[in-house]
């Protein structure tokens, strides 16, 4: 079964949140008034190459051939790995042919 994590990407302050900030702004969003501000991303439940957890928005390099595509949500992890984009071994819960090189929020040029 699949750890449902998230992080948060805070767009006034421009960084992204931990996942126990995260736990706090989804049980307050529906208790206080919630605006645009939080952009909520959900742990795919997978780590790259080095261990990294991927989250929805990051963007992975394939080890196979350095094509690098976004991870637009859960069911696109599954996209990758049928299409050969992510080819390797998942050990553990870990894909070997993948490396989080960033977000599409930190790191909007890539």
């Amino acid at each position: 079964m699949r750890e449902i994590k998230f992080r948060v990407w805070d767009k006034e302050e421009k960084k992204m949140l931990d996942d126990s900030r995260a736990t706090w702004i989804l049980h307050t969003r529906n208790h206080v008034p919630y605006s645009d501000r939080y952009v909520l991303v959900q742990y795919t439940g997978l780590k790259d190459k080095n261990g990294k957890e991927i989250y929805e928005g990051d963007i992975v390099e394939s080890a196979w051939n350095n094509a690098i595509e976004e991870i637009k949500d859960i069911r696109s992890v599954d996209w990758l790995l049928s299409d050969g984009f992510l080819a390797g071994q998942e050990n553990d819960g870990c894909l070997m042919g993948a490396r989080v090189i960033g977000n599409i929020y930190e790191n909007p040029e890539l």
